[in-house]
């Protein structure tokens, strides 16, 4: 249930990052369940980052979590695989469309233009502060790999 008094300090870049796009995210080994044939999330690979540490640590202004605009990274000669370059072979990298994620998970998407990665962007809840259990799931449910992560 969203909480009504609640408005989003972020804005939703539809402009900049249209619903037609396709956004990844990093997903550590400790967000990936191993127990069966194949890797799967775990709902918490999309959790925010508390909001303390986005304020601090980012500059950002509230809680959230990172993706990359596939477009973006691609657009400079990139590969996804680029992105998992500086973490390792047991991490994965997802991905979800951005008009499922606003309409259906009720996130928004604001650019948040880093070093590195390029395409980084930004996902918020539109409703409340941060990401409940249910939009969790949600965004878990409308994801895919883009790249497996690797059993060690």
């Amino acid at each position: 249930m969203p909480d009504e008094e609640y408005s989003s300090p972020f804005h939703d870049d539809v402009e900049l990052i249209p619903h037609e796009s396709t956004l990844l995210r990093v997903i550590p080994p400790t967000f990936i369940d191993w127990s069966g044939s194949t890797p799967r999330f775990t709902d918490g690979a999309f959790q925010d980052q508390s909001e303390k540490n986005a304020r601090v640590k980012f500059d950002l202004p509230g809680a959230c979590m990172s993706a990359i605009v596939k477009d973006v990274l691609t657009g400079q000669g990139l590969d996804p695989s680029n992105v998992l370059e500086r973490f390792g072979p047991t991490y994965g990298l997802a991905r979800f469309p951005a008009e499922i994620l606003r309409k259906r998970c009720s996130q928004g998407v604001q650019w948040d233009p880093r070093d590195w990665p390029p395409g980084h962007a930004v996902v918020f809840a539109k409703t409340r502060r941060k990401k409940s259990e249910a939009m969790k799931t949600c965004i878990n449910e409308i994801s895919e790999w883009e790249l497996e992560p690797q059993q060690t």
